[in-house]
This record gives C-alpha cells, sequence and structure tokens, in this order.
C-alpha cells in the first residue's frame, strides 16, 4: 500500500498542516508511505509546496528522460520545486516531463509536472511490496532512497536523486 497526492496549498493553516502531519504519521507507522508531488514551482529555491514540506511525507520532484544535443541523458527538471535555506527539497525524483496522460473527457495529452512523478514513486513502492511482502516500509525506501542516482549533486533540488527501481528491487532481492 502506498499513497500518491497532488495537491499544493501555499499558505496552509496550522490546523491544517497538524491535522496533515498527525494522518502521514499513522499511515506511516502502518507501514504505508505518502507521496506528494513537491510542486512546479521551481528553480526558485524553497518552493517545495505543502503537504510535501510535512514532516514523514516523501515529497517527489520531476526529471525528464530524453535528449540533450547529442547526449541521451536524464535531466532535472527546471519547473520541479526545490528545497532552499528554509524548507527541505524533494527526497526523491522520477520522471514528470513529457508524458502521455489522458484527461476526464478521453483525450490523450503530454503533459509535464511533478503530478505524473508522485504516482511513479507511489507505484514502484507498491512494486516492492508484491515482490518483497516480508520487506517492511524502512527497507523499501532504504532500496529507493539507496539506488537513487544523483543528477546534480545538490540534495536540495533532488533529494537522493532519481529513482531507479529495478535497482531497488535488485537491493531487496540481493538482502538474506
Amino acid at each position: 500500500n502506498a499513497v500518491s497526492a497532488s495537491v499544493n496549498y501555499f499558505r496552509p493553516t496550522p490546523e491544517q498542516r497538524e491535522r496533515t502531519a498527525q494522518l502521514v504519521d499513522e499511515l506511516k507507522k502502518a507501514g504505508v508511505p505518502v507521496f506528494v508531488a513537491a510542486g512546479n514551482s521551481g528553480p526558485r529555491e524553497d518552493s517545495v509546496l505543502f503537504p510535501a514540506d510535512v514532516e514523514n511525507v516523501v515529497a517527489v520532484g520531476a526529471y525528464t528522460q530524453g535528449w540533450s544535443g547529442s547526449n541521451y541523458d536524464d535531466r532535472l527538471d527546471r519547473y520541479s520545486s526545490r528545497g532552499g535555506a528554509e524548507k527541505p527539497g524533494p527526497q526523491l525524483i522520477a520522471p514528470g516531463g513529457d508524458m502521455f496522460t489522458k484527461d476526464n473527457h478521453g483525450i490523450i495529452q503530454m503533459t509535464k509536472g511533478t503530478s505524473n512523478s508522485a504516482p511513479m514513486t507511489a507505484a514502484s513502492f507498491a512494486l516492492l511490496s508484491q515482490a518483497f511482502p516480508e520487506a517492511d516500509y524502512e527497507q523499501k525506501m532504504w532500496a529507493l532512497y539507496s539506488t537513487a542516482q544523483p543528477l546534480t549533486g545538490d540534495s536540495k533540488k533532488e533529494g537522493h536523486g532519481a529513482m531507479r527501481v529495478f535497482e531497488a528491487y535488485q537491493s531487496l532481492k540481493a538482502k538474506p
């Protein structure tokens, strides 16, 4: 089980912050991570929005896979919200740009944003849960964090780096 959310508030009330933190803590104790889109307010520092900035939430930023000049590489998306002096940045980044999605009317369009990235991380956690039902919350999160590939080397922009679910799977498979 995992929760994915793509909601952002610029000015949450103290009550909203407190209640959200309580719910996230309860879910974490039950072994259910909460992955939240960090927001699309980059490249400004301290631009991660509520509720992605709540403790124990896994804030997710965005990167795009593709051609850059003559090289195929992964690159942190400019719009992906970042941390700074006052707020932590995303813990992970996942594909978020140049993705085809279908809207409520069945129209397929190319989109970009951390709203695409958050469900990818939640789905990856769910895949690890299916493959390794004996692994606990911390082990699966460690697998995602420890195998992520840094793209910029700046943890305030990308946290642990670009999620690599196959490598996370391999790391759990190698555990006795």
